[in-house]
């Protein structure tokens, strides 16, 4: 490159005309260049994200639509309560068809009153009811007795029939589920939190556990039962080789 060449670029370069000067047209004190919403003061990098269907903090991630516990992929936990969900059911709209009735959301059970509850743009007509369902919270196929609805036609996802789970927050725990012993839970839902065998209680002494009498196991040790079989039942076994 020739020297008035070289000049000419050198002060090209250094012209304040040709500098970068972003701009900050909503005063957050974020210019254009890192602020992903230059006409919003609440929108820059820090910002605390709410539930506004805005991208808050210039993250590239925006706040949730649904009213799931846990945000969808690709979406954060925002902060408030968002002014689009009026009825306060969890649901924004436009995804929620009536903003003014709790009852009314995509997903809530259908009941026969002539309105379209889980906004799929069917009224179920004012008839005899189907019966009560009940919310599955855990998906085991058992609901909780404590969330009964009347509803009309079959249950959506999430609502059962029956009302016979005991810890609708445990899918391990239903009737008829295998009881683990002695673990403080009860599994199949009989009330009890089975104790396990006594490793030294042989099928000729007087105490018998459930499953003993056929040679079942009653239920599946949770670690205490095990360790105590572990460590006495060697034990035991040469003490009866020495007698």
């Amino acid at each position: 490159m020739t020297r008035p060449l070289l000049t000419l670029t050198l002060l090209l370069l250094g012209s304040p005309a040709l500098a970068l000067d972003f701009a900050d047209d909503d005063n957050d004190g974020y210019t254009s260049d890192v602020d992903c919403d230059d006409n919003d003061p609440d929108v820059h990098p820090g910002a605390d994200e709410v539930c506004d269907y805005k991208d808050n903090d210039c993250d590239e991630l925006i706040d949730s639509d649904d009213d799931n516990y846990m945000p969808p992929p690709g979406t954060e936990q925002c902060t408030g309560v968002p002014p689009e969900d009026a009825d306060g059911d969890g649901v924004y709209t436009p995804d929620d068809c009536d903003d003014n009735d709790e009852t009314v959301y995509p997903g809530h059970p259908e009941l026969c009153d002539d309105i379209d509850h889980d906004c799929d743009g069917e009224a179920v007509p004012d008839i005899d009811s189907s019966g009560p369902a009940y919310r599955d919270i855990d998906g085991d196929g058992y609901g909780d007795v404590t969330t009964e609805l009347t509803i009309c036609g079959e249950p959506p996802a999430g609502w059962v029939w029956n009302a016979d789970d005991c810890d609708d927050v445990n899918a391990a725990a239903y009737p008829g589920a295998t009881e683990i012993c002695d673990d403080g839970i009860d599994q199949d839902c009989d009330t009890v939190d089975e104790p396990c065998p006594d490793p030294l209680d042989s099928d000729d002494t007087s105490q018998n556990f459930p499953g003993e009498e056929d040679g079942g196991a009653g239920c599946v040790g949770s670690g205490t039962g095990s360790m105590y079989a572990s460590l006495f039942l060697p034990l035991l076994l040469l003490r009866r080789r020495r007698s």
